[in-house]
Parts: structure tokens; sequence; C-alpha cells
């Protein structure tokens, strides 16, 4: 892929110090991209930045919790006082937790939208009046989970499957404005092993491993920059969401008799 496109574009990306959204802060730093990154952990963040400084990039890290809609408005401010403008928003930040309705904690489900959908609806609404300036890009980093709701799963497929509602709003919204919205479902991707996601009872644990084959967070990360490069409004990574999406479409009836049965397995397991 040609990265010219990327090069003095102001990028902003949430949840940026680990997985897909450290290998989308490399790519684009290596692209000649302007940075402001985001993430709650805000000494790590900072190491972040500082190498990537050293590194020649120009960065700015907002730390900070994109459930609060005031974190949101501090990085989008910070964009604008930095650069000037902003380009492009990468709605990159998320979390997962596991469990039946039935029996997890409802902080848990509550916790995912806040941080999954409201989020992004924060970041989006303070950056948009500068991305419509500049005729520029917002992309929300959904999931395979988004596609279909996943049994033990229902907060984060909720969460991501609504992004795609909030993404058709805007686009329909901005029709004829210039401005870029995309949805990307993002496939089976490796974890930072400091990633973590809640547990039932509202712990934080890392996330478990599962006997899936996963592509590196360098594949996710081009291929969600060659769908803003290329205008798509909806990007499907790996053969298995693009087989996921065609089947749930035609043959609902087939995905959930999968579904069921792989939740009567992890039933069995736990």
């Amino acid at each position: 892929m040609n990265y010219s496109y990327f090069k003095d574009k102001v990028v902003i990306i949430t949840g940026a110090r680990q997985g897909i959204g450290k290998a989308l802060s490399k790519i684009l730093a290596s692209a000649g991209s302007r940075l402001v990154i985001n993430s709650r952990d805000s000494q790590k963040l900072g190491e972040m930045k500082d190498s990537f400084i050293m590194k020649g990039c120009e960065m700015k890290d907002v730390p900070g919790d994109i459930s609060d809609e005031e974190v949101c408005k501090a990085i989008a401010d910070a964009a604008v006082q930095r650069f000037g403008r902003i380009d492009i928003l990468i709605n990159n930040a998320g979390i997962a937790g596991a469990g039946a309705v039935e029996h997890a904690d409802s902080f848990v489900f509550r916790k995912q939208v806040e941080v999954n959908l409201l989020g992004s609806y924060y970041m989006t609404k303070w950056a948009l009046p500068h991305i419509i300036k500049s005729r520029g890009s917002v992309l929300f980093v959904s999931s395979l989970a988004g596609l279909f709701g996943l049994p033990y799963y229902s907060g984060y497929s909720a969460s991501k499957m609504a992004l795609t509602a909030l993404a058709q709003s805007i686009k329909s919204e901005l029709y004829g404005r210039g401005v870029h919205v995309g949805v990307a479902h993002v496939g089976f991707t490796e974890n930072d092993p400091a990633k973590l996601q809640y547990k039932p009872d509202g712990s934080l644990a890392p996330i478990p491993e599962r006997n899936v084959k996963r592509v590196t967070s360098e594949k996710t990360a081009l291929l969600i920059l060659r769908q803003i490069k290329s205008g798509r409004f909806r990007s499907v990574h790996s053969v298995l969401g693009k087989t996921e999406a065609l089947v749930s479409k035609f043959f609902p009836g087939l995905i959930e008799f999968i579904l069921r049965t792989a939740a009567a397995k992890e039933m069995h397991r736990n």
C-alpha cells in the first residue's frame, strides 16, 4: 500500500498503547502522520510517546478513560491545539467481558457499553466538527462479534454491533459533505499479553487463550488503513468473518445452531 496518503495527516487513535492501536501508531508514524494517542495507562502511554518522538514522529499523548466525555473532549482539543486540525479519528479503544446474562454482574455489561459504544460516540462528537472541516475520516473498530450475538459475550456483541448503527447514522447525516465514515469488523487478532477483560463478577483478568488462528496486529492495522484510504464504509476481515456475514444474512438458523453448540461446550467446560 502507498502510505503517502497518510503523510502529515493528523490522526487520533484511542486505545493506542497496545495491540491494534499500537500497530496503527507504528505504521502511521513511519508514514509521516502526526499522531494524538490515548490510553488509560498514563505512564506507559507517555513512555510510548517518548520512544516515538525519539524516532522523529510528531506525537501528543492524552491519557484517560474514553467512557468519560470530558476526556474525549480533551483529546480532540489537544489535537487541534497541537496540530491545528483533525484529519482522521480511529475509534479503536474497547473492552471485553464474559458471562451469561443470567449470572454476570450488570456492571460488566454496562462498562462495555460505556467504553465501546459511548466512548466512541463521545470521541466522534467532539472530533467531528474538525473532521468535517478537513473532509477527513471517522473509523469505528468493531468485531466479528458485532455481526451476530455471541453466547457469554452479550455486552461485547451488543456494544460492537451498535457501532454499525452509529456509523450508518453519521454517514447519512454527513452525506455530500466529503467525510468518510467506516466500520471495520476485525477478525481474531493476536492479543497483547497485558490486555484484560472483565470476568462475570466484574473483576479484570487476562483474556483466555482460544484455540483459533489469529492474525498479527500489524495485518489488522493494515486492513484498517486500506479501508480508510479507499473510503469504504464496511470491511469484514478474514475468510471466517466474510463467511459469518454471508451465512448470518441468508442462513441465520445455521449460525444460531453453531453458536448454541459452542455455548453448550462452554457451559460443560465451566
